[in-house]
């Protein structure tokens, strides 16, 4: 159950307010995306992609991936989906250009 926030009303001093939904559904998505190892980025991806009915569900699914995924509330999922993508995109830059670099720093023989 998600409690109430307190807020300030004019010279009344701190009143309970009624809760702010879009904020505790975002620290839900946030803590789900949280659960996630880098390197499971895009496994994770395929699977929300499969919730999103963008693609079959693959064969050997970790089980631990989907239960993560199916937790995001329906109502944040999109933006789950947003973020789970652009950080997979940027976990495989900065994995690329790591490559690179120790190539480029590998010791000439």
């Amino acid at each position: 159950m998600l409690a109430p926030r307190p807020t300030r009303s004019q010279g009344k001093g701190i009143v309970l307010a009624r809760p702010i939904v879009m904020a505790d559904r975002y620290l839900e998505a946030v803590q789900c995306l949280n659960l996630i190892a880098p390197e499971r980025f895009a496994d994770a991806l395929e699977t929300a992609d499969a919730r999103a009915g963008l693609r079959s569900f693959r064969e050997g699914c970790d089980p631990g991936l989907m239960e993560i995924v199916f937790s995001v509330p329906d109502e944040q999922f999109w933006w789950f989906r947003l973020v789970l993508r652009k950080m997979a995109e940027k976990y495989e830059r900065h994995k690329s250009i790591l490559q690179t670099y120790r190539k480029l720093n590998l010791p000439r023989s």
